[in-house]
């Protein structure tokens, strides 16, 4: 299954830019080196029997990542570079997560209210950073 994946590689998936140390662009800017933020999505995919044991109602986002990231030709995150992850992955070399026990999604971010601390500052730009406008 991990090989199909690969080979549509050029059709699914973006190759990601490195944000700049001079960007400007308000929602990228905090966060120099970062290659763009992975999300948990889902995609139906079809399991071959001898993997679905592994599988089957267990496939977190950390497990989905480790498994991309030891696969031969997997997911590669060049040194120097990260990932800006949600909270269902674990903080990590190359992967941020945001801080647990602080504000977070865009909505605790209505009416004005401002972060209070370092922490909840850094979770906003995170949140806004991560969140698609489609």
């Amino acid at each position: 299954m991990n090989d199909e994946v690969i080979r549509l590689q050029g059709e699914l998936y973006k190759k990601p830019k490195t944000i700049s140390e001079n960007s400007v662009d308000e929602k990228w800017k905090w966060f120099k080196g970062c290659l763009g933020a992975l999300d948990g999505t889902y995609i139906p995919v079809h399991v071959s029997a001898m993997d679905r044991p592994r599988w089957e109602g267990s496939a977190t986002n950390a497990w989905v990542l480790r498994d991309a990231i030891a696969i031969r030709h997997g997911l590669v995150v060049p040194r120097g570079t990260y990932y800006l992850v949600n909270a269902r992955y674990t903080n990590g070399e190359r992967f941020l997560t945001p801080y647990r026990g602080q504000r977070y999604h865009l909505n605790g971010w209505n009416n004005g209210r401002q972060p209070m601390n370092p922490k909840e500052f850094l979770n906003m730009k995170h949140s806004i950073a991560r969140h698609i406008y489609l």
